[in-house]
């Protein structure tokens, strides 16, 4: 395979046992929150609150960041993400200069992400205007792969659910994973072109509520990445949302420029491997949402 061969982050050789497992370890509360009704409750207000300015010493949230490069061949079957740590430092990049405080943690035993995930979860996040994730990762079929073990995909999230992360509630928590979903490739199909905020009261909203996910492709598919410049969503990721902070003019929320980032993820890419079976091939990110507002990660 060239050394600039595109590869793809998927479980090529099946799960494996899972390896430990880890409980969340903080007291949180379980009873109805008094939110600020302009911020959380009115059914009208069609934006999140994003508070003004943005550093180092005032943060708009935290990004926790999870690269994992180097696994246990013998526990997960996964060979080494060479291009990830590109991918990371562009992650790096893009979301200091977006305001976050990134927290960015390297080749996680299961045990390990599990702590992080919940020591996060149980911080207090009652000052920031959101919270986003992103894991770069090897994975398969609703999993997501540490360098020794595994973990479902839906249980990185839940550490966030507002039963479990209160101060986060009512407020955007975003998820970017980049991993295989599955094992199969997508050809691709040809297409022939033609030419108040003082009122206070008690307000209960859904535990899934406001999260959103994009998944570097849809379920069953590789993911790819090249060896040398990083993944195709994480650096179409990178540029689409600096390119809107860059902006003069109007800035977009986070749902229309991942629509930006899907368009051209589908239509620029094509996997470059040198392989009969695997050359040629397409990806199209996936985006799931329960936003109850529009979410903007430029003021």
């Amino acid at each position: 395979m060239s050394e600039n061969a595109d590869e793809n982050d998927a479980g090529l050789f099946g799960r494996p046992m899972k390896v430990g497992g880890f409980g969340a370890a903080c007291d949180r509360e379980r009873r109805g929150l008094v939110l600020s009704k302009a911020d959380i409750c009115d059914p009208t207000l069609q934006y999140f609150r994003v508070s003004e300015p943005h550093n180092r010493n005032n943060p708009r949230g935290i990004c926790l960041l999870i690269n994992q490069r180097d696994f246990d061949r013998e526990k997960t079957g996964q060979e080494r993400r060479d291009g990830t740590d590109v991918d990371a430092d562009a992650i790096e990049r893009t979301f200091v200069k977006l305001g976050y405080s990134v927290n960015r943690a390297t080749n996680l035993t299961l045990r390990k992400m599990q702590m992080l995930l919940s020591n996060v979860s149980c911080q207090d996040h009652s000052h920031f205007d959101s919270f986003v994730c992103v894991v770069l990762s090897h994975g398969s079929d609703g999993i997501i792969y540490a360098s020794d073990g595994y973990l479902p995909a839906d249980n990185l999230i839940s550490f966030f659910r507002g039963d479990r992360c209160p101060s986060l509630v009512g407020k955007p928590k975003m998820f970017f994973i980049q991993a295989c979903r599955g094992s199969a490739f997508d050809r691709g199909v040809c297409l022939a072109s033609d030419a108040g905020a003082d009122d206070v009261l008690v307000c209960k909203l859904p535990a899934e509520a406001d999260i959103l996910v994009a998944n570097s492709t849809v379920p069953g598919y590789f993911a790819w990445r090249n060896s040398n410049t990083g993944s195709w969503f994480i650096q179409e990721l990178c540029t689409v949302l600096s390119a809107d902070a860059a902006s003069s003019s109007e800035h977009f929320d986070i749902l229309t420029l991942l629509a930006v980032v899907s368009r051209k993820v589908a239509l620029l890419y094509e996997s470059n491997t040198g392989q009969p079976g695997s050359h040629g091939m397409k990806q199209m990110v996936s985006v799931s949402s329960t936003l109850t507002r529009r979410a903007f990660l430029t003021g």
